[in-house]
């Protein structure tokens, strides 16, 4: 393989979301954290799980 082979190289992370499978460019992802708990909301769409705390920031966590 040539140094321009490896360069050209992209690394992917793969998912799976509802027995589908997707690959991300791992360019792509800012950072994977632990899951972490879930605070619920009142009356919001069934989709909206709820918001985590992601270093003081409130963040949605949105069921795809």
């Amino acid at each position: 393989m040539s140094l321009v082979e490896l360069h050209n190289k992209e690394e992917y992370i793969a998912i799976g979301i509802g027995g589908e499978r997707f690959a991300i460019p791992l360019g792509a992802i800012r950072e994977i954290i632990k899951l972490q708990e879930i605070t619920p909301l009142p009356l919001v769409k069934r989709c909206l799980l709820g918001v985590i705390n992601l270093r003081g920031t409130i963040v949605p966590v949105i069921d795809l």
